[in-house]
C-alpha cells in the first residue's frame, strides 16, 4: 500500500444496505472489506466516529470514478458512529444532513455495490444531531449481528 497523506482520498468498493430518512439526517448502511484502508485496525480507526468527505459512484470499477461519465453519484460530508465487524466485513451507517444529499440518489444506492472515494476530515461531531436516532450508537447489538432499523415502519 502506498503512503497517503491526510488529504489523499482512499478509493474502495462497498456494498450498501437500506437507506433511511429522519428529521434532520438521511442515512445508508454500508458493508466494507476489513482491508479497505489497510489493516483491520487502520480501517476501524479511519471509519469509527468519523466525519468523512465522501463521493459515491455507481458500479464497482475504480476507473469509473469520474462523475463526467454520466454515472449517478453522491458527494458530501457524512458522519459515522459505531462500526461493527464480522469475519469478513465491517458494517457502518453513513449519516448525511438531510438537506445536503440528493434523496433520489441515496435511494438509488440502497442495496447496490458501488465505489467510494473518502477523505477523513476528523471526528464526527457528537453534538451535531445528538437527538437524531440515526446518530445514536446501537446499544445491545453484537458485533456480528445485523441491525435492522424498524423505527420508520
Amino acid at each position: 500500500m502506498s503512503k497517503k497523506t491526510g488529504t489523499d482520498p482512499f478509493k474502495f468498493p462497498v456494498k450498501f444496505g437500506g437507506a433511511s430518512f429522519g428529521k434532520s439526517t438521511a442515512s445508508i448502511s454500508v458493508s466494507v472489506s476489513h482491508n479497505a484502508i489497510g489493516t483491520l485496525s487502520q480501517t476501524l480507526a479511519f471509519l469509527t466516529r468519523s466525519q468523512l468527505d465522501i463521493k459515491i459512484f455507481e458500479g464497482d470499477q475504480t476507473e469509473k470514478l469520474n462523475p463526467k461519465d454520466g454515472l449517478v453519484f453522491i458527494s458530501g460530508i457524512a458522519n459515522t458512529a459505531k462500526v461493527s465487524h464480522d469475519t469478513d466485513e465491517l458494517g457502518l451507517k453513513l449519516s448525511f444532513d438531510l438537506d445536503s444529499v440528493n434523496h433520489e440518489h441515496l435511494i438509488f444506492f440502497a442495496y447496490q455495490d458501488a465505489m467510494v472515494e473518502v477523505v477523513r476530515r476528523g471526528e464526527a461531531g457528537q453534538e451535531q444531531h445528538a437527538d437524531d436516532p440515526d446518530q445514536m450508537e446501537l446499544e445491545g447489538v453484537e458485533d456480528d449481528e445485523e441491525y435492522i432499523d424498524e423505527s420508520d415502519e
